[in-house]
């Protein structure tokens, strides 16, 4: 995998806050467990997680170009714009400096997909976007209900306690056992039988023939259940 170090990383982002004049008080790597990156922009300071160099080097751009932009909005419209126009148009400009374009969905909020200002073509997309005709980003209308079916599985197997504290699942998957959702514990391939009872964590009513999803690092401490959708 093609990887950006982590003084590869600060060393960018000292550039970048030098190109726009930005005053920039420090640039630091921790362990941080939700974010991949934090920009502090009544300090002026930028923090990377360590986990965000796990990943690959377009992870780690997209994310330093993305924290940048913070301080630069802040810089022009003064005040914190959140993912606000300003902040947009200040995302816009720094990314197309590497060649690649942000989209978003709305005028607030992160950018649903990247897109390459060469050829036009998807980058990547989030989930419950996909890349239609003509490399235009649309919704993934079949994702984003089969994600909400998910939720919903997930939301009545915590209601019905079907969870322990303490546990933890490095995957899960969701898909039909005669026709009705359940979360396994094992992925059992395309075959609905499954060989060992206990692991089937949940069965909910709710019914699908065909939908399958995994999800990771599922961790329940005993007051709120989090998990990652692949």
């Amino acid at each position: 995998m093609d990887e950006m170090t982590e003084h590869e990383a600060i060393k960018l982002t000292r550039e970048l806050c030098a190109k726009y004049d930005i005053e920039i008080k420090g640039v630091s790597v921790r362990n941080k467990k939700r974010d991949y990156g934090t920009a502090y922009i009544g300090k002026n300071k930028i923090i990377y997680s360590t986990l965000l160099f796990k990943e690959s080097k377009w992870m780690v751009l997209k994310t330093v170009c993305h924290e940048v932009a913070h301080l630069l909005a802040t810089k022009k419209y003064g005040g914190n714009c959140l993912h606000n126009r300003r902040f947009q148009v200040c995302e816009i400009a720094i990314d197309a400096l590497y060649g690649f374009k942000p989209v978003y969905a709305r005028s607030r909020g992160y950018a649903v997909a990247y897109v390459d200002l060469v050829t036009g073509k998807a980058l990547d997309c989030r989930r419950g976007y996909k890349e239609g005709n003509n490399g235009r980003v649309v919704i993934d209308y079949d994702k984003q209900l089969n994600d909400k079916l998910l939720r919903k599985v997930m939301k009545e197997a915590f209601a019905a306690k079907a969870f322990n504290k303490g546990d933890k699942f490095n995957t899960i998957t969701c898909k039909p056992i005669e026709g009705r959702l359940a979360l396994i514990s094992m992925d059992n391939g395309n075959n609905d039988e499954i060989k060992d009872p206990s692991a089937v964590i949940y069965q909910s009513e709710l019914k699908s023939n065909n939908l399958k999803i995994e999800i990771k690092n599922v961790k329940y401490n005993g007051r709120s259940l989090s998990y990652n959708m692949e």
